[in-house]
Order: structure tokens, then C-alpha cells, then sequence
């Protein structure tokens, strides 16, 4: 007896070509190019000092989900960070300039930020207790700020501090009250610009949260360093003392490691 054979549907992804790897990662390079050309548009506004023209957050999360699909092709573990997969992308595709485009995304938003009003004040304080420190080797490089001096303030405030400041200008004006007056009106015009430009930085923080995000997200703490309107010698105090407080963990760790053999 003949059996009726059942007609099988057919599988519409039968007629697909086979899976390329290659082919899927020439697919995320070009893409990702879509998200770069943001990124540099941002940061050549910043650079000429116009309207920062801000990538969107759709081509940010674009460019981290195509990172993350560079990592299940190249079979890395799902530990590795992101940035350690954009250097072997930018290693693969030199012509993306992956890397330099990231870098000078974060140099845009370290200029577009500025620098905190407070880190200056840190500064001042780390002096002082270096300088209070009983260690010989503590001496500090830098001596902290006496309240008269303006280096980071506007040339307009550095002139009249200046003038303010002069002995010979209470023979010119005449009571020394005048004077005393003077300067009160000077010390708090600059204490009130103080003020707005520490609103100012913060209010521009807020501004780039989704962009700072994002760089932290990747990994790279020399990157998330720059991102806090710190100092550059802050940036190195903080990654010498992070340096340490590894090195510390880590030999507390292969101590207990021994204690329990």
C-alpha cells in the first residue's frame, strides 16, 4: 500500500543566504558610522563655540547596542568592558577612528562643562594638609590661594583687583574708609560671579547627563575622570590614589588567600 505523503510548509527563511560573520560585522562598522557622524558634529560646535548641536539619544543607544553585538560575534565574555571592544574595532577599522572620535567627544563635554569653582577650593585644602602633615615627603607642589589672588577669574576682575589693591589709591581718592568700602563691593561682586559660574557648570552637567552616562557606561576610567570638572592635577592625584587603593585590595586578598591554606 502506498502511504500519502503530508505536504510540508515550507520555511520562508529557507531560501536566506547562510549566516556570514564577516558580513554581520561590516554591517555594525558602517552603522555605527551614522552614530559617529553625531558625535563629531557635537563636538565641531563645541570647538567653534557655537550652539552645541547634541547627537540624539537614539544614536547613543544605537552605538552601544552595535558595540554589544561586536562582542557576541567576536565570542568575548560578557565581562570584558565595552571600551576593550571599541579598541578592537577601531583596531580592525582604522578608518572609523573610533577611539579619536571618543576622545574628542569627551574633550568636548570637559570644555563645554568647564571647570568647578570647588576644585580650585579642594586644591586649597589638599595644600593645606600636606603642609600640615608631619611626613617628610608631603610637602605640597602648589601653595594654596591667598583670598587676593584672581588667576581664574576674567581680565575685567583681575584689572580692578588689581587697582582695588594698589596702596598709593587711598591718597588719590582720599578717607581710607572709601577705600575699605571698595574693595568690600569688589570681594563680593567676585563672590556672586563665583556663584553663577558654579550654576552655570552645574547647570551644563545636567545638560549632558545622557552623554556622560554613556561614556561611563563604556568603561574607561581615564575617560570618567575627565568627566567631574577636576583639575588635570586632580585627575592625576585621583588616579594615584586609585592605583593604590587597588594594589592595597589586592594584597589584602592574596593575604586571606594564604591564611586559609
Amino acid at each position: 500500500m502506498r502511504t500519502a505523503h503530508k505536504s510540508v510548509a515550507k520555511d520562508p527563511l529557507s531560501d536566506l543566504p547562510p549566516p556570514s560573520r564577516r558580513r554581520a560585522k561590516q554591517a555594525l562598522r558602517a552603522h555605527l558610522g551614522d552614530s559617529l557622524d553625531e558625535f563629531r558634529a557635537f563636538c565641531a560646535s563645541i570647538e567653534s563655540n557655537s550652539d552645541p548641536i547634541w547627537p540624539s539619544r537614539k544614536a547613543v543607544e544605537y552605538f552601544y547596542a552595535q558595540v554589544h553585538c561586536f562582542r557576541l560575534l567576536s565570542k568575548r565574555r560578557s565581562i570584558v568592558k565595552p571600551i576593550q571592544i571599541v579598541r578592537h574595532i577601531d583596531h580592525q577599522c582604522p578608518g572609523l577612528n573610533l577611539v579619536e572620535t571618543l576622545q574628542r567627544l569627551v574633550r568636548a563635554l570637559e570644555r563645554y562643562c568647564g571647570t568647578t569653582p570647588l576644585a580650585r577650593r579642594f586644591e586649597d585644602r589638599l595644600a593645606e594638609k600636606l603642609s600640615a602633615s608631619p611626613r617628610k615627603n608631603s610637602a605640597p607642589k602648589t601653595q594654596p590661594r591667598h583670598p587676593n589672588e584672581t588667576e581664574d577669574l576674567p581680565a575685567c576682575f583681575r584689572k580692578i583687583n588689581q587697582l582695588v589693591s594698589h596702596p598709593g589709591l587711598q591718597l588719590r581718592v582720599g578717607p581710607r574708609n572709601l577705600v575699605e568700602i571698595l574693595q568690600t563691593n569688589i570681594e563680593a561682586a567676585i563672590t556672586e560671579f563665583d556663584q553663577l559660574r558654579n550654576t552655570l557648570f552645574w547647570t551644563r552637567l545636567r545638560a549632558v547627563t545622557y552623554l556622560r552616562k554613556f561614556i561611563f557606561e563604556l568603561g574607561d576610567e581615564k575617560m570618567q575622570r575627565r568627566l567631574f570638572g577636576l583639575s588635570l592635577e586632580q585627575q592625576k592625584e585621583w588616579g594615584r590614589l586609585h592605583d593604590k587603593a587597588t594594589i592595597r585590595n589586592y594584597q589584602a586578598r592574596w593575604r586571606a588567600r594564604n591564611r586559609t591554606k
